[in-house]
């Protein structure tokens, strides 16, 4: 997340098999006032939410 709001740009980390994309939100005046997160498994377990 710091490297995000330093940069201004979005990030993509990997881990096993998910992946999040990291992404600053600029107000009106140009200024970073938020992150947002967005993640996913490359793989889905078709039987997760069966119990």
């Amino acid at each position: 997340m710091k490297e995000v709001l330093q940069s201004g740009k979005p990030k993509l980390v990997t881990r096993g098999d998910s992946v999040s994309v990291l992404t600053p939100v600029f107000n009106s005046l140009g200024d970073t006032v938020a992150i947002v997160e967005v993640a996913t498994r490359l793989t889905r377990d078709e039987r997760g939410n069966v119990k």
